[in-house]
């Protein structure tokens, strides 16, 4: 799989014919959850009808993550991920290896308390939105539901209705290197989530906005937010569903995948 430098309006070709029957494996999410599936929207990706299911608790949440690449995990499966390697994400997905614990660690501890704060603060400065949070909701699309994504907020515009995303992050940045990161934009492994939420929440949601806390090494903080029209993330998203594609063959097939060199 090659590495590439994301929002960069790039165009990596047509995605490959996966059927539902391919990944038989997902009939678990459909047995512990329920499942809905609204009207398709109009526009080129009409024929592929958007879903989700809604889960009763986390418990049931976090074992219908097991069967599908959800979107935190996608920047690992596309080999973006400073944290964890694709071989890693397929060891984990394959059963080979228990995903860390990483309940005790300060910085996820932090983030998991935050998240409602920093999100209560977003709509605060911005009454031009409404937004609606189900934290057990998983959306996916029928073509390929391997790709999941439960979503931090549902935002809509309240001038014109139209639907965006909410995501919520907490990040440390200790090195100049990983502020430039943070530059006029938001590192590759936060975007490639974005690009995967659009996808797995279909054509009705036409914006993303990314809300972060950004503590820096001397204690001082900041929150920025980035917002990002999908028209312009499209051939992105593509590129992005073609390789997680690509990935999750070699979970399905228990084939090792190939090894990326990280540039």
């Amino acid at each position: 799989m090659q590495k590439r430098s994301l929002q960069s309006a790039g165009h990596f070709g047509e995605r490959g014919g996966w059927k539902l029957k391919a990944v038989a494996g997902h009939t678990v999410l459909v047995l512990i959850g329920k499942t809905h599936s609204p009207p398709a929207q109009s526009g080129k990706e009409s024929n592929m009808p958007t879903s989700y299911i809604e889960y009763d608790n986390r418990e049931d949440w976090l074992a219908g993550r097991k069967n599908s690449i959800g979107a935190s995990e996608v920047s690992a499966a596309v080999g973006l991920n400073p944290f964890m390697s694709q071989l890693e994400l397929w060891e984990i997905k394959t059963g080979r290896k228990k995903p860390k614990d990483l309940s005790n660690v300060s910085i996820v501890v932090f983030g998991q308390n935050a998240e409602g704060l920093i999100r209560d603060l977003y709509m605060l400065e911005h009454p031009e939105f409404t937004l609606e949070y189900h934290p057990y909701r998983v959306y996916f699309q029928t073509e390929l539901p391997f790709l999941t994504a439960t979503l931090d907020g549902e935002l809509t515009r309240v001038e014109d209705g139209v639907k965006g995303i909410y995501e919520g992050k907490t990040a440390e940045c200790t090195k100049k290197a990983q502020w430039e990161n943070w530059n006029g934009k938001v590192p590759d492994h936060y975007y490639t989530q974005l690009c995967h939420q659009l996808w797995c929440a279909g054509t009705e949601y036409q914006f993303s906005v990314l809300n972060a806390k950004i503590k820096g090494l001397n204690g001082d903080s900041s929150l920025r937010s980035y917002e990002y029209n999908r028209e312009m993330m499209e051939a992105d998203i593509e590129w992005l569903v073609t390789e997680a594609e690509k990935f999750w063959w070699y979970v399905k097939e228990d084939k090792k995948p190939p090894l990326s060199l990280k540039l």
